[in-house]
């Protein structure tokens, strides 16, 4: 506590510092003024006079040193309202400094110090729903939100940050260096491959994940640092041709892909409880013990196997994308 406490009036005084300043050589300057005039006309010794000017002037008041004359009460009076105006001034610096800051954090024009976050660059007509699956999925990570046009959000897990995803200071801003991980989605690709560019070299640990809008620039926003690109560009016309045919498979994957919505969900776990069996034996299990449908097989090296041969064998370290009924479902 006491530390914050410190941490708080360090930021206080160096970020007021010249305020402050001149408040403090006011202070002072009173404190030699009264106490000065105060040991001359009481005839007593300078640092009593200082020390009753210093007590008087932040109305302590102690009462072991007050003024005999009527010259000396006009100077204490002058003194005690002197030092009221100081402390107000002080207050109202100190005041107007939160109000501002304040100010600046509703219009998203702070930094923010996070660390292990998401940070999502861009704002599109997808970002909402971006936010809403990342908070139903991952609700014990921060997310902040970096850009110049979308709504400013303030809440206990959101921070909107005012800046343009495309320069490092404004990446920095969102504290992209310490991220966990960075969703690119800005609506153009050329924007995307320069934030995933300047993201990359701000943090190379980080997990990548960008939006291609045109297929020919897949592999540039993979070049320039992405972990992985989703192709939102030809998406939407397979889905359209779908719902002609086969009116049921775009709703379907329009299901699994929400967490949020709908009846099921596709999830990628661990296949520690079923490495060295094989898919056969896997499927059976899963479907027996905890009514889940194996889907996919992912590889170490991230090699997806859809609908593996049935004497396909589980490796430790595989991953598997299961099919499980939506926690929805299953409540309502």
């Amino acid at each position: 506590m006491i530390f914050v406490i410190y941490r708080v009036i360090r930021r206080l005084v160096r970020e007021l510092a010249g305020r402050i300043t001149i408040i403090l050589v006011a202070f002072a300057g009173l404190l030699l003024v009264a106490g000065a005039i105060f040991s001359y006309v009481e005839y007593r010794g300078l640092w009593e006079g200082v020390y009753w000017a210093f007590v008087t002037a932040t109305t302590i008041g102690y009462g072991d040193i007050y003024p005999e004359t009527w010259l000396g009460r006009v100077v204490a009076v002058a003194t005690a309202v002197a030092g009221i105006a100081l402390f107000t001034a002080l207050i109202g610096v100190v005041a107007d400094h939160f109000a501002a800051k304040a100010a600046r954090a509703e219009r998203g024009e702070l930094p923010v110090r996070e660390k292990g976050h998401i940070v999502i660059m861009g704002w599109t007509r997808h970002t909402e729903r971006l936010v809403e699956e990342l908070r139903a999925n991952l609700s014990d990570k921060h997310i902040v939100l970096l850009n110049t046009d979308g709504p400013v959000i303030r809440t206990a897990s959101i921070t909107t940050v005012r800046g343009d995803p495309t320069r490092t200071k404004d990446q920095l801003k969102a504290s992209t260096d310490k991220a966990w991980a960075i969703v690119v989605s800005t609506g153009d690709d050329s924007k995307t491959i320069l934030a995933v560019l300047h993201a990359r070299r701000l943090n190379p640990q980080a997990l990548i994940v960008a939006e291609a809008l045109e297929e020919e620039n897949i592999d540039p926003i993979r070049q320039a640092g992405a972990d992985r690109v989703v192709y939102t560009g030809g998406l939407g016309g397979d889905l359209l041709a779908s719902a002609v045919f086969e009116p049921s498979v775009p709703r379907l994957i329009a299901d699994l892909a929400s967490s949020v919505e709908g009846i099921a969900d596709l999830v990628e776990e661990p296949a520690t409880s079923y490495a060295g069996k094989t898919f056969l034996e896997a499927l059976v299990e899963a479907k027996k013990t905890e009514d889940k449908l194996l889907v996919a097989v992912v590889k170490h090296d991230g090699m997806i196997i859809a609908s593996p041969p049935p004497d396909y064998r589980i490796e430790d370290g595989d991953k598997l994308i299961v099919l499980v009924k939506s926690h929805r479902e299953k409540s309502s």
